[in-house]
């Protein structure tokens, strides 16, 4: 294994500080990202040409069938349909009283996505729907965890490939 090298490939995020320091610049993003998001939005979805989202629904689908969860709608923030508000209001329509809102963006729940955007969202629907309970919660793994997740999915690659499978 010494002859084997790893390259962690991560998103990448907008430094907290950055929103203030270079508003201008992060609101022209932020607009474009928006308006970006809409025209994507309206692309037909079909199977592989979407494997995000397909994904995300996957997910969605064995959390729904291991937790027993009766009520449980997928919302994207961007470029995907429905989005949070439309999946809250799917919700909402099947009467619940009490939401809870979760995220997949990062493991250890420390992305910008995680700590403000979605927070930020939940607020809104807080707002505009004080009757129905909103909690927000991230998966919030600690650093010890995912790196146990990733190496145990390095090693069972590892023991395929040496095996020549």
């Amino acid at each position: 294994m010494d002859d084997t090298g790893i390259v962690m490939i991560y998103h990448g995020d907008v430094p907290f500080d950055y929103k203030e320091k270079e508003k201008e610049t992060y609101d022209g993003v932020q607009m474009m990202m928006n308006m970006a998001s809409e025209k994507i939005r309206a692309v037909p979805r079909e199977g592989i040409d979407d494997p995000h989202c397909n994904v995300t629904r996957g997910i969605a689908s064995k959390m729904k069938e291991k937790g027993g969860y009766e009520h449980l709608e997928v919302g994207f923030m961007n470029f995907c349909l429905p989005t949070v508000e439309e999946a809250f209001e799917k919700l909402k329509a099947q009467g619940v009283d009490h939401v809870i809102a979760i995220t997949n963006f990062n493991l250890q729940g420390k992305s910008g996505h995680s700590l403000v955007d979605a927070p930020e969202i939940v607020s809104e629907l807080r707002e505009k729907h004080p009757e129905i309970e909103i909690e927000y919660i991230s998966p919030g793994f600690d650093d010890e965890e995912v790196a146990e997740i990733l190496v145990e999915k390095i090693n069972y690659h590892l023991s395929d490939w040496e095996k020549g499978e």
